[in-house]
């Protein structure tokens, strides 16, 4: 069930169009936890490495991945809506895990008719074998640049 404070609308990059979710009207404060991201449980057995994964989170237990959260199809699962950040300054949430679920939580403070975007938080350096640091700003292009991250 998406919250009072949240709205879904269509918005652009662009040429591409898709929906995302956004602040409504008023500021979401540092600090704020959304979830946990509901879907489907997969075991790491089902997953195929061409499977469209774009909705899809790791659950990591013990330090190991043990399973996936499939956003897709999940009727009211409006945190599937909220599209990755391209760049540091577009950021506004970080993807957390606690006691195996996958929560957003903002990590400065979202304006009013600002967009939600995700990225990966510090939880996360370990596990991942994916870029953890964004690109600097929006001139330099796609490339996402590869983080040491410190242990946790």
């Amino acid at each position: 069930m998406l919250l009072p404070e949240l709205t879904i609308q269509q918005t652009s990059y662009g040429s591409l169009s898709h929906y995302g979710v956004f602040a409504v009207k008023s500021a979401i404060t540092k600090g704020t936890r959304f979830g946990p991201f509901q879907g489907k449980l997969v075991n790491t057995s089902e997953i195929k490495t061409y499977d469209d994964n774009t909705l899809m989170w790791e659950v990591f237990e013990n330090g190991r991945l043990s399973h996936f959260v499939d956003g897709r199809g999940s009727s009211g699962n409006w945190m599937s809506l909220v599209k990755c950040a391209r760049f540091p300054e577009e950021q506004n949430l970080i993807a957390v895990q606690s006691k195996g679920q996958i929560f957003y939580e903002a990590c400065k403070e979202v304006q009013p008719s600002q967009e939600l975007l995700v990225w990966y938080g510090d939880c996360y350096v370990q596990f991942l074998g994916i870029p953890l640091t964004l690109k600097d700003s929006p001139e330099e292009g796609n490339v996402m640049l590869p983080h040491e991250g410190k242990d946790i």
